[in-house]
């Protein structure tokens, strides 16, 4: 009986914890997510900092953005050329 009894509270907590962390990924799958660089591109002091700082050489404008934002090589360059319009000519 005490064997029985010890088996199902075992059992019972290894279920309790399966539920758990099947609802808390649930959540987590549910919620919408905002990467980086969707973050900095919705930012208004992005617009700013790359009117400011832009010089219109892609090397180094790409390389900028990463080093101020953080962002990947792919992300820096999607927003390089999504912000063509802010180049200083």
């Amino acid at each position: 009986m005490m064997l029985f009894l010890s088996l199902l509270m075992l059992f019972s907590g290894i279920a309790w914890g399966g539920y758990l962390f099947w609802r808390d990924r649930r959540r987590a799958n549910s919620q919408p997510k905002i990467n980086l660089y969707q973050q900095v591109a919705r930012n208004p002091t992005t617009q700013t900092w790359l009117q400011n700082h832009l010089t219109g050489n892609p090397i180094d404008d790409v390389r900028a953005i990463r080093t101020q934002f953080g962002l990947s090589t792919d992300d820096a360059e999607k927003l390089l050329r999504r912000n063509a319009h802010l180049l200083k000519k």
